[in-house]
């Protein structure tokens, strides 16, 4: 019998927090469809619309404010809104993105709060859940090592934006503690201590490397946060049960804190791919549609599975070839593709391999390196 026949809908709550936005009633609508015995929290902000919103509880938040992180603050913003500044003689044009982080932990902190279930399931208000598959994960994987346990039970854990790494053509930008934060289901007390964290420092969440100098490789150098909100979180967590693991801001990655933090991944969460995990979220594009450059750093299942095997379970035994990459390489047939970036074309070539063999690169994030 499957996770979703043995785990009762009524002992699940399901936590919707952030912004209204125009697909919310949707993501209602379809979470109610799915879990039609669960009960709904909504946690938004004061004065926001809710007509007709499908839900049980209403938290109302006072908004913690962001501020701008893709821009210092003394940038000059152009008649079309755009900030333009300049980083080591390079000008950069953004679009002002605002770092939510504290907005995040404030709705989520406060909506748990109401929770009164065993198990809880926490997204986004524009994340469209399709089906419930992610459960047959549930007790899926049993084994684990007590020296890097920080939960009850592991959370389940969407692999999109869970990442080793930014794998770009020129180096790789190690990412530890990198969960991805759009969707996770676990032990209500579980996911209520992984969000138990206090809100980042406001400058430090925006203008960090405004005012600092990064001395390893970075693509994003018009990223002005110490850390991405993904990995505030976490490591929050992870420094106040480990106190001597050091990782004082993102350009700090090294051997010994990517190799606890594999071990701190392959101990509290499972990692699930976007066709068990499944939803839709309309602010990004579909990730069959994004560069397999940027999967080759993400946390897939497979990848979680090598890191279960590595670090949980030496005699697990798992089929190590990723079928799923081979959606990216229709790019292969896209002449328009070849003409306009004709590097990335033929970078396609070397990323193909990675179907069947990855090792070479989970050597670069350190998988079972001893430290």
């Amino acid at each position: 019998m499957s996770s979703q026949d043995t785990i009762d809908s009524t002992e699940i709550t399901i936590l919707v927090h952030g912004k209204i936005e125009k697909q919310t009633k949707d993501v209602l609508n379809n979470i109610r469809k799915l879990f039609k015995d669960s009960p709904i929290i909504l946690s938004t902000w004061r004065g926001s619309d809710i007509t007709g919103l499908d839900f049980d509880i209403l938290v109302e938040n006072k908004d913690p404010g962001a501020k701008i992180f893709n821009a210092p603050s003394e940038a000059k913003l152009d008649e079309y809104g755009f900030a333009c500044f300049s980083i080591n003689g390079k000008k950069y044009k953004n679009i002002p993105k605002p770092n939510n982080v504290n907005r995040i932990i404030k709705t989520v902190q406060a909506g748990i709060e109401k929770v009164q279930t065993k198990y809880c399931l926490r997204l986004r208000t524009d994340l469209i859940l399709k089906n419930k598959n992610f459960l047959n994960y549930w007790n899926k994987y049993p084994d684990r090592d007590s020296n890097f346990t920080i939960f009850k039970h592991r959370i389940l854990n969407s692999s999109t934006f869970a990442q080793f790494a930014h794998v770009m053509k020129k180096d790789i930008q190690l990412l530890p503690f990198h969960m991805s934060d759009w969707i996770h289901f676990g032990l209500t007390e579980d996911i209520k201590l992984l969000y138990s964290c206090p809100f980042q420092d406001i400058e430090a969440s925006s203008q960090y490397w405004y005012k600092h100098v990064r001395a390893q490789y970075e693509p994003f150098v018009d990223s002005g946060w110490q850390y991405p909100p993904e990995t505030y979180v976490l490591y929050s967590l992870v420094k106040k049960k480990f106190p001597n693991i050091s990782f004082k801001d993102s350009d700090s990655y090294n051997c010994e804190n990517m190799t606890f933090s594999n071990k701190i991944i392959a101990n509290n969460f499972v990692m699930i791919d976007d066709n068990e995990f499944s939803y839709s979220v309309i602010k990004y594009p579909q990730i069959t549609q994004w560069c397999p450059e940027l999967y080759n750093g993400f946390i897939t299942h497979r990848e979680w599975l090598n890191l279960y095997k590595t670090y949980c379970d030496p005699q697990y035994k798992y089929n190590d070839i990723d079928l799923k990459r081979i959606r990216y390489f229709k790019r292969f047939f896209d002449m328009r593709f070849f003409l306009k970036y004709p590097g990335k074309y033929f970078r396609l070539f070397k990323d193909f391999s990675y179907i069947f063999n990855k090792n070479n690169l989970r050597k670069k994030f350190y998988i079972g390196e001893k430290v």
